[in-house]
């Protein structure tokens, strides 16, 4: 069996350059939601992240900026085959708003990925 590699670098929320049931496996280590170093990166995608980082509604930043990622996971539905394996690096998230607070973004993609049928593999915590 002969197998194609192909390695594309773009935004991951719109995989048009790819056919549906095309992708047989992924890796991917996304900007992580609830990180400063990646926070102008999430506000460029949408301006009300800026305003929930801006007026202390972090459980409201997490949440939109997962809603963006949502559109990579989708993406990703799309165009993998049905056995395929997607691997996500993804460290959670802690931050001080009037509070110290952990965000789980591993749960949260974990919860999306069920959404959209997928079973999981053991995972790695770190």
């Amino acid at each position: 069996m002969q197998t194609r590699h192909k390695f594309y670098e773009s935004d991951s929320r719109d995989l048009s350059d790819l056919d549906d049931n095309e992708v047989d496996f992924v890796v991917t280590s996304p900007p992580y939601p609830m990180i400063d170093m990646w926070d102008e990166i999430f506000c460029k995608m949408n301006g009300d992240i800026r305003s929930a980082l801006d007026e202390n509604r972090g459980y409201d930043a997490f949440e939109l900026m997962h809603k963006e990622m949502d559109k990579v996971w989708e993406e990703l539905d799309r165009v993998t085959t049905d056995d395929a394996i997607i691997c996500i690096n993804v460290g959670d998230g802690t931050r001080k708003f009037d509070d110290f607070h952990l965000f789980h973004n591993h749960s949260r993609i974990i919860d999306k990925f069920t959404d959209l049928g997928y079973g999981t593999l053991p995972s790695s915590l770190w």
